[in-house]
C-alpha cells in the first residue's frame, strides 16, 4: 500500500503540466492525509481526487466504510469538495474537476454509470422539487432518499422542497438563504461523521442570522 507516495506523485504530475486524477478509496485516503495537506492543498496544486467507497458502503466491508472524508477534506483551506446525487451528476463533476486548474478538488461517487455532461458551476446547488414549509437539503447520494420519500410525505399532506447541495465547500449560500427564507423547517442528510456537511450549514445559518428568523 503506497497511498502516501501516490499523493506526492500526482502532485508532481500536476506540477509537470498534466491533469492527474487520483482515484482512491475514502479510508485509504486517510492514510495519506499528511501528503494531501502539505504536498497538495497548502501549495494549491490542482490535483483531482475521485474518492470511492465514500459513505455507507456496507457491502464493501467494515474497513472500507468512508465516514470521514467530507469532514477531513472540507476543512482544508483550498480544497473544493463536492458529491454527486446520481450517475449523471457524477459525469458533470468529472468534467468540472478537469477544468479546475488553480486549486485541488475532490468528489466521491455512487455506484452507477452514465455518459454525457456539460459540467457544473463551482459552488452551485440546485432545487429538484418545489414545495412549501419543509426544505430537504441533501448532499451526495442521500438526495435519492429524499426523492423516494417525497410520495410518502405527500400522502401525509406534507409537500416538501428537495434541493441538491452538490458542494460542501464552497457552499451555495444563496441557495441556503432562499431555503431558510421560504420554509419553516430545514432538514439535511449526508453520509458522514460529525463535522461534515451539516456543520457547514449550521455554521453559515448561525453566522448569517438565519436562526433568528422562522427556520428550525
Amino acid at each position: 500500500m503506497a497511498e502516501q507516495h501516490a499523493m506526492t506523485f500526482v502532485a508532481g504530475l500536476s506540477c509537470g503540466g498534466l491533469k492527474p486524477f487520483c482515484v482512491v478509496p475514502s479510508t485509504f485516503l486517510q492514510r495519506a492525509y499528511d501528503q494531501v495537506v502539505n504536498d497538495v492543498d497548502q501549495q494549491k496544486i490542482p490535483v483531482r481526487f475521485a474518492i470511492s467507497s465514500a459513505g455507507l458502503v456496507g457491502s464493501d466491508g467494515p474497513m472500507l466504510g468512508g465516514a470521514f472524508d467530507i469532514t477531513f477534506m472540507s476543512c482544508l483551506p483550498n480544497m473544493i469538495v463536492m458529491a454527486p446525487a446520481d450517475e449523471v451528476d457524477l459525469v458533470n463533476m468529472v468534467v468540472t474537476a478537469a477544468h479546475v486548474d488553480d486549486r485541488p478538488i475532490c468528489f466521491c461517487y455512487p455506484r452507477a454509470h452514465d455518459t454525457g455532461s456539460t459540467g457544473c458551476q463551482i459552488g452551485k446547488g440546485r432545487v429538484l422539487v418545489e414545495g412549501k414549509d419543509v426544505a430537504l437539503l441533501g448532499y451526495g447520494v442521500m438526495v435519492q432518499n429524499f426523492l423516494r420519500a417525497r410520495s410518502l410525505l405527500a400522502s401525509l399532506d406534507i409537500h416538501v422542497t428537495i434541493a441538491d447541495a452538490r458542494f460542501c465547500k464552497p457552499l451555495d449560500i444563496k441557495l441556503v438563504k432562499e431555503l431558510c427564507k421560504e420554509h419553516t423547517f430545514l432538514i439535511t442528510v449526508e453520509e458522514g461523521s460529525v463535522g461534515g456537511f451539516v456543520s457547514h450549514i449550521v455554521q453559515f445559518i448561525a453566522l448569517d442570522g438565519q436562526l433568528d428568523g422562522k427556520i428550525k
